[in-house]
């Protein structure tokens, strides 16, 4: 019984990938984080979107916070960063 236990308890930890992820930046809105993610995407850059909005609240934090923020796993934070000004640089020339 123990062993079995041990057994499912190790094939768990093989399927479990857990990683450190550190914001990056804030965005303002859900078309900004779409295109940061999808250019964090394309360069293989693990992401995740954090979305400020709240129901309950009515959108309050929006206005305090930002939209959202993009949260990077910490081994792609350099790059990351990178290609976000690299993004916004071309936003602000276009």
């Amino acid at each position: 019984m123990i062993v079995q236990k041990v057994r499912e308890l190790q094939k768990g930890l093989k399927r479990a990938i857990i990683v450190e992820m550190k914001k990056v930046t804030v965005v303002e809105n859900k078309f900004e984080a779409d295109l940061i993610s999808d250019a964090l995407s394309r360069e293989g850059i693990r992401y995740l979107v954090r979305s400020y909005e709240d129901t309950a609240y009515d959108g309050i934090f929006v206005l305090q916070k930002g939209w959202g923020a993009i949260l990077v796993a910490e081994e792609d934070e350099e790059r990351a960063l990178e290609i976000i000004r690299e993004l916004r640089r071309s936003w602000e020339k276009g």
